[in-house]
């Protein structure tokens, strides 16, 4: 599947504008005569493999990145929400273009076929397979956010997967696999507080349970109250009864007896090739509130271990994973979108991201399209300029010429022109500092501020500034810069006879020195 082109009538801060995804096509609506024109690049050939296509939206912030994406997500999520602009959504799937509009055209177009099997998932939404009354499988999108990174419940019931679903994950270089899980019960008290005293639920005799759970000292009997008081309404004289509250415990689902219990509540670290049905029922599902989980792979690696990046990256795997398998029986064709996915990632894990989702996502059994927002020219060197929208003030554009590429191309080139950074790539306050050094040495400027901070015993003496000019100059990295103001500086301070004559008098000891 490919997202060809979006036109939107007004959203956010896009009016009136269209959007050409696809290097295959190249489309225009013209509004006043409500025609769309759709031109097809025959000789296009796809550098990724056949179930992939990827597409970037570069531009500054505010440019309209993430008002497309969040469009995409309205429009094709299939949540019920009503848009009040109208648009247009083209996408190829199985070599026919397919339209989604809420308004009519007045030419037909045969290559148009109403839409579907579009689903359309961001990696901030959290996406849980339910039940319906009629035992049917659907998907369930929630507006909850998690930049990637999962709660403990999540990453816990993804990690255990493939264990679970018997539903391997695909194997890559730097995926998290664990290998062993670490099994740890939270505090009865801690947790008793929790449910009590929960900010969206006012328990009015809250003091008397209180005093309840802590004067019984049967550590199963406090469990079966956790429960009870988790699942259920409740009365403090039944709470009281072990025996009342262990029949209705064995109405649940995940029904235990006191013997598993005191197998079950210990700390331990297991093997999770070996944990068996029960186990995996008990502690990731059933029961997970009761215990905090941590994960070991083969690398001796704890998850709770690792830095926001690596847990960012990881996450971004799992998260494709659960989204494939959650749509698996109902859908073929993803959409998914990530917005600025370099946060937190070191340049060399920006360098290797798309390799490392193109090798994970080519074997799963779906299309995908995913579009990624980025700021970032190592992810833009991966993908031809073909396969990236250009924003500028809602605007899509194209700021390379014909004979330029963004694929394999230099990243102060990718910079400058697909991140339109057109005042230099240098931080502004080192640019600031060589400017005005620039400027004295040319004369332009008759004094100068570096705003130089002296400490004692240093006082300020008479050209302090100017004198101390040359050591600022040869901070500077870039060669030629540096090169080019030590010249300046050596034609306004030129060196007395005898500097000169010191200076050649410590080159010649310094090199009989490197001589010996």
């Amino acid at each position: 599947m490919e997202l060809v082109y979006l036109w939107v009538e007004e959203y956010k801060n896009i009016k009136k504008q269209g959007f050409n995804f696809s290097p295959r096509f190249k489309c225009e609506y013209d509004e006043d005569t409500n025609e769309l024109t759709i031109d097809e690049n025959k000789d296009y050939v796809s550098i990724f493999p056949e179930n992939i296509n990827i597409t970037a939206i570069v531009g500054e912030n505010g440019a309209g990145k993430t008002s497309i994406q969040s469009l995409l997500n309205i429009i094709c999520s299939r949540i019920k929400v009503k848009l009040k602009t109208k648009y247009i959504l083209l996408t190829l799937i199985n070599n026919h273009i397919h339209y989604q509009s809420n308004f009519d055209f007045t030419k037909e177009n045969t290559l148009i076929q109403n839409i579907h099997n579009i689903s359309v998932l961001t990696y901030f939404n959290s996406i849980e397979e339910e039940c319906n009354k009629d035992k049917k499988r659907h998907l369930n999108y929630t507006n909850k956010i998690n930049y990637i990174r999962f709660s403990n419940l999540e990453i816990n019931q993804f990690m255990s997967m493939h264990i679970q679903e018997d539903q391997p994950f695909p194997k890559n270089k730097i995926f998290y696999f664990p290998s062993n899980i670490i099994i740890k019960p939270i505090d009865f008290s801690e947790l008793f507080d929790q449910i009590i005293y929960n900010e969206n639920e006012k328990v009015s005799n809250s003091l008397e349970l209180l005093e309840l759970f802590e004067e019984i000292n049967d550590y199963y009997h406090k469990f079966l109250i956790l429960v009870h008081l988790e699942n259920s309404l409740f009365e403090i004289d039944k709470l009281n009864d072990i025996n009342y509250l262990e029949k209705e415990f064995k109405k649940y689902k995940g029904y235990i007896t006191q013997e598993e219990f005191n197998t079950f509540f210990n700390e331990k670290t297991l093997d999770l090739d070996l944990l068996k049905k029960k186990e995996k029922d008990f502690y990731l599902y059933n029961f997970n509130y009761f215990f905090e989980i941590d994960y070991i792979d083969s690398k001796e690696r704890n998850w709770s271990s690792l830095s926001t990046g690596e847990q960012m990256l990881f996450g971004i795997f799992l998260n494709l994973y659960f989204f494939y398998r959650a749509a698996e029986n109902l859908q073929n064709n993803l959409l998914i979108t990530f917005d600025e996915i370099e946060l937190c990632l070191h340049p060399n894990w920006q360098k290797r991201f798309l390799i490392e989702i193109i090798d994970f996502t080519k074997k799963l059994n779906t299309k995908f399209n995913l579009i990624i927002s980025s700021h970032s020219p190592f992810i833009l060197s991966d993908l031809p300029k073909e396969n990236v929208v250009f924003l500028e003030k809602g605007k899509q554009i194209y700021p390379f010429e014909d004979n330029q590429q963004t694929f394999g191309a230099n990243i102060h080139t990718l910079l400058s022109h697909g991140f339109f950074m057109k005042d230099g790539l240098m931080g502004e306050f080192a640019k600031s500092k060589i400017s005005k050094i620039l400027k004295f040495l040319n004369g332009e400027n008759k004094f100068i501020d570096l705003e130089v901070k002296i400490l004692p015993p240093l006082k300020i003496q008479n050209n302090f500034f100017e004198k101390n000019l040359k050591p600022i100059i040869e901070f500077i990295g870039e060669d030629f810069l540096k090169e080019k103001l030590l010249k300046m500086y050596e034609i306004k301070f030129p060196k007395s006879n005898e500097a000169k004559i010191k200076e050649l008098e410590n080159e010649i000891k310094r090199l009989k020195n490197a001589s010996n």
